[in-house]
């Protein structure tokens, strides 16, 4: 039986604190009376436009009880944005979200009896459990998609799930081309498929709402995107020094601020000299928008049927940035990470690369800045193995790119040519420490070549083996060496301490991975995640259950059993498997 439906308000006042805005209240009226969404939704900045979040994922649990046939809120809401900051403050709203969702099972007082705003979570809880075909699933996933190097999707396509990204991040997955992506039809169906697209910024991103129109033109039975939105912000912070070398362009917004307010400033004045700013006044005094989108390609069906049949792309086809950028000024972009210890060609990456620590970059100025590709590399297609770069105008959008850190071009803000400073590692903290004399050279400062040979087993000009205790002898060295440096340029003393302090006289060999000391409870790599529908996770349970399952009939049987599941929780349960 499912759960009651609390109001909406009710279910805001239980994640916020407080009443929503009535255009909030508003909109989650319409969409469960009408079931549609506006074709615009214009608010200024602190009117909580990231609330379509909330309201989103109410509509969908307010239709848990029907049919998946009969549905009309799709399981999965993308917030796309064009700038990768606003995607993170983004992020945090959302997971903020899912976890008082998960955490309103234990939500009560002393004497264990549920309050008011625990019983509204819980009952929009239990709602959403009931649409996941997986055992255990929570209420409400979130995958952020930042820098394209995770290929993260949801395992259970019937589990709810917020995803944010970037616009290259989903219209790049949108016509099979995903950045990070190795399952690019799969991410594709995701993009494209029982999705609500909320675009925010949405007169950045004019392209990408024409090109779903010309994809429902192209693909009978598509559903265009008739989302749109206009949120005002207010300008950046200026650098370290409080210099501003750009001018009168801002970021993003180039002139367009300029000439605002000066039209603002020519409108009349009040009797006592003060403009009047009230909404209605300013949409009289600045009019429609006055901007050139410019030109986009059109999407013709040979060209698409060219990106979906084809998983690896073929010398000379189509690029797909300009259909969701533009063409006069496409972001053709590279993702970027800085590690201590970059791998040679065909050794793997160690630790495994997450979106965290990857910067978008165009790649126009990646080009512009490297001034040579030594100790560079690139991941290859499975987001591992190092491949070399051999120039820089080999680089291809979508490549995912490994620098060192003490080439700088990071600061606090984010990429900047002109840094010089090294960059901080932060993939090792909870991993341990890569025993690699530059490596180690690049992170302390220290030279440990000599003390490195012998943990490791060989020192030059000898081709026997160390004995343990010599071995363990150098392992101590190292790590008293390191313990005695002072802390390195961008970390936290603290932060510091703790890393080396948790590192442990034990070396992981990998094969075609870097040697390194181990930490005290190493915090578990990137990869795959494991649930009832990971493909690991499935042939253990088989295993464990009956062994006659472990073979590959059996395998294809058990996962046809699962697929089966999702089919008749996303859609009619008579569908062909």
């Amino acid at each position: 039986m499912t759960a009651s439906l609390p109001s909406f308000p009710e279910f805001y006042r239980a994640i916020n604190d407080r009443d929503p805005f009535p255009w909030q209240a508003r909109l989650a009226n319409r969409l469960a009376t009408d079931g549609t969404w506006p074709d615009e939704i214009g608010v200024p900045t602190g009117m909580g436009k990231t609330a379509c979040l909330e309201i989103a994922v109410w509509w969908l649990a307010s239709q848990a009880d029907r049919a998946p046939a009969e549905r009309t809120a799709p399981t999965r809401i993308w917030w796309v944005v064009n700038r990768r900051l606003l995607v993170d403050s983004t992020a945090e709203q959302a997971c903020k979200l899912a976890k008082k969702l998960e955490d309103s099972r234990n939500s009560g007082d002393s004497e264990g009896n549920a309050k008011p705003d625990s019983d509204a979570l819980a009952m929009v809880a239990e709602r959403l459990r009931s649409l996941s075909a997986g055992r255990g699933e929570p209420p409400l996933k979130v995958i952020s998609l930042q820098g394209g190097l995770a290929s993260r999707r949801p395992t259970d396509p019937s589990c709810p799930t917020v995803i944010l990204g970037t616009l290259p991040m989903y219209g790049s997955r949108l016509l099979f081309r995903g950045y990070g992506s190795s399952r690019r039809a799969v991410d594709a169906a995701m993009a494209g498929t029982d999705s609500l697209v909320l675009l925010d910024e949405a007169h950045l991103a004019p392209h990408l709402r024409s090109l779903t129109v010309a994809l429902n033109e192209c693909i009978p039975g598509a559903q265009p995107l008739h989302g749109r939105a206009l949120y005002i912000h207010v300008p950046p912070g200026k650098r370290r020094g409080g210099k501003d070398k750009r001018g009168n362009l801002w970021p993003v917004y180039g002139k367009e601020p300029e000439h605002v307010l000066q039209r603002l400033k020519d409108a009349q004045p009040q009797p006592d000299e003060t403009v009047n700013l009230s909404p209605r006044r300013v949409a009289e005094v600045l009019g429609l928008p006055g901007e050139d989108p410019g030109r986009a390609p059109e999407v013709l069906p040979g060209i698409l049927w060219e990106w979906v049949k084809t998983t690896t792309p073929p010398e000379g086809e189509a690029p797909v940035e300009p259909y969701f950028s533009g063409m006069a000024s496409p972001e053709y972009t590279v993702s970027v990470i800085w590690r201590v210890h970059v791998p040679e060609s065909g050794r793997r990456l160690w630790p495994r690369a997450k979106d965290r620590e990857a910067v978008d970059i165009l790649i126009h100025e990646l080009k512009d800045t490297l001034k040579d590709t030594a100790d560079t590399c690139w991941l290859g297609s499975d987001g591992v193995t190092a491949e070399e770069v051999a120039s820089k105008d080999s680089l291809r959008p979508g490549d995912r790119i490994v620098l060192p850190t003490n080439r700088g071009l990071l600061d606090d803000f984010g990429w900047n040519p002109s840094a010089t400073d090294p960059v901080v590692d932060v993939s090792l903290t909870g991993q341990g420490l890569p025993l690699n004399p530059t490596a180690v050279k690049r992170l302390c400062g220290i030279d440990l070549a000599s003390e490195i040979k012998q943990a490791l087993g060989t020192e030059d000009d000898e081709t026997n083996e160390l004995d343990e205790a010599e071995r363990d002898q150098a392992i101590t060295a190292i790590l008293e060496a390191i313990r005695a440096v002072e802390t390195p340029k961008g970390w936290d003393p603290e932060e510091w301490s703790d890393f080396t302090d948790s590192l442990e006289p034990s070396i992981v060999e990998s094969r075609r991975e870097v040697a390194r000391l181990r930490v005290r409870s190493p915090q578990r790599e990137g990869g795959a995640p494991v649930d009832d529908f990971d493909e690991n996770s499935l042939v253990d349970s088989v295993s464990a259950s009956n062994r006659e399952l472990a073979t590959l009939a059996g395998h294809g049987q058990a996962v046809g059993g699962q697929s089966r599941m999702v089919a008749e929780q996303v859609g009619p349960s008579s569908a062909p498997m």
